[in-house]
């Protein structure tokens, strides 16, 4: 079976790791999960992005990994050092051997409130953007991230 690595956030409304979990699911491909945040949002808005130690998901990330993985797929990173250490996990991986790797940049909730801050967006631009990633098409429907990304593909 295919393994893949998913970072990204937890929320209750299911969103995040979880609707990565059920699409996994309905492809047969087996999934690691690690949660880079607890956020707790709803069609109103988001009540809090709890944003976990990106050292702290880094280990778990690494340890989920060392079992083996053909794909990493990254979702909500809340920050710039989650960015970073996101970008560390690449470079290391890709130096133990070929991974994939998928970038659905979580940069606003569909209420309009933002993860990611203008900053933030140009760490994400100048790491992940240029590390050969395969970025989600849902990125480019929001148009905070077309307009704030488009020119780094």
């Amino acid at each position: 079976m295919q393994r893949i690595l998913v970072l990204a956030g937890r929320d209750p409304s299911g969103a995040g790791l979880d609707a990565d979990r059920d699409a996994l699911t309905e492809i047969a491909v087996e999934g690691l999960f690690v949660a880079t945040a607890e956020t707790d949002q709803d069609d109103a808005g988001v009540r809090s992005i709890g944003a976990r130690d990106p050292d702290t998901w880094l280990a778990e990330a690494r340890l989920a990994a060392r079992s083996g993985v053909g794909a990493v797929k990254f979702g909500l990173l809340p920050g710039s050092d989650a960015i970073e250490n996101a970008a560390r996990l690449v470079v290391e991986l890709r130096h133990a051997g070929h991974v994939h790797v998928v970038l659905d940049p979580v940069i606003a909730a569909s209420s309009g409130a933002r993860f990611l801050d203008v900053l933030d967006v140009e760490v994400l631009r100048g790491t992940l953007l240029g590390l050969d990633v395969i970025v989600s098409s849902t990125c480019w429907m929001s148009k905070s991230c077309a307009e704030r990304c488009s020119d780094s593909t």
